[in-house]
């Protein structure tokens, strides 16, 4: 098994420094993320790295605040071609991601007319503008499009100080590499599904994995929770593992499971009829509605 791990991350490594083409100084006006990002704004997560950027600096110098996004290989040329023309740029490749470079001056200012999407780091562009209001550019790490998507999942997930998932996001990432061998169109091999799932199982103390793995173990209550998951705001809005087991210790199974399928089916009906409702549902309409529902 540690073989295979070491093979897998060994075959990932060695993609992602194939497809990356180095790094470059971007305009913010050009950074997009996809739309179920932006939905995930967390004012708190925010905050959070305004404190930590007030304490270190808030310096997209640094590897790990870069940020890595895909482009197409097209786009990247003509975007090099043009600093070249404008002799803003000498040399004729980008800086390497990795290279530790102490001045943004040893990085070209590319531009994409159309923008370029990133895998992550919403907000820390967001908390960055909260502290440099001046701010124009940040580091991104150009990944071209031909991407595969084992790696691309890796680098959307990797670790960065800009993650702190809560329970139900977590919860939500275990259920999706569990059951992702299972779909037809699955784009990742089964071991890699493992392997991800247990980089999410590891976020959890050994406490939470306990309660969840009991949650696991009575199909019917899991059935209502995995049909949940289809309404991520439902869970990133304040699902608690910490909670499960004294759901699970009033042994009424068949009405908790009845209980989620109602949940469900009431969603299911606010958004009749709206184009990607279910997906449009962010966790700030969540709390908004809360404890909101009529007597009875």
């Amino acid at each position: 098994m540690k073989a295979r791990v070491h093979a897998e991350d060994l075959r990932f490594e060695t993609e992602q420094r194939l497809f990356c083409k180095g790094s470059a100084l971007v305009k913010l006006e050009s950074l997009n993320w996809e739309e179920h990002k932006t939905r995930q704004h967390d004012l708190k997560n925010v905050l959070r790295l305004k404190k930590i950027f007030e304490k270190e600096g808030c310096r997209s110098l640094k590897v790990g605040n870069h940020i890595p996004a895909i482009v197409d290989q097209h786009h990247l040329d003509t975007a090099i071609e043009n600093v070249k023309q404008n002799k803003t740029w000498k040399m004729g490749i980008l800086p390497s991601s990795y290279a530790m470079i102490d001045s943004e001056n040893g990085y070209p200012e590319l531009e994409f007319p159309g923008g370029i999407i990133c895998l992550h780091g919403l907000h820390r562009i967001q908390a960055g503008k909260a502290l440099r209001p001046a701010e124009k550019c940040w580091i991104v790490d150009l990944y071209l499009s031909g991407i595969s998507y084992e790696t691309r999942a890796i680098l959307d997930e990797e670790y960065s100080i800009e993650d702190r998932p809560c329970d139900g996001q977590i919860y939500r990432k275990i259920c999706k590499y569990q059951y992702l061998p299972q779909k037809a169109d699955a784009l990742v091999l089964p071991a890699t599904s493992v392997s991800f799932e247990m980089h999410w199982w590891s976020r959890f103390n050994e406490s939470r994995q306990k309660r969840l793995r009991g949650l696991f173990r009575h199909r019917l209550v899991a059935a209502g929770f995995d049909a949940l998951t289809k309404i991520p705001a439902l869970f990133d809005a304040g699902m608690k593992v910490t909670t499960l087991h004294t759901v699970m210790a009033t042994r009424c199974y068949e009405e908790i499971q009845h209980y989620l399928n109602h949940i469900f089916t009431a969603f299911v009906g606010f958004f009749n009829r709206i184009e990607n409702g279910i997906q449009r549902l962010d966790k700030a309409t969540i709390k908004a509605i809360e404890r909101k529902a009529p007597a009875v």
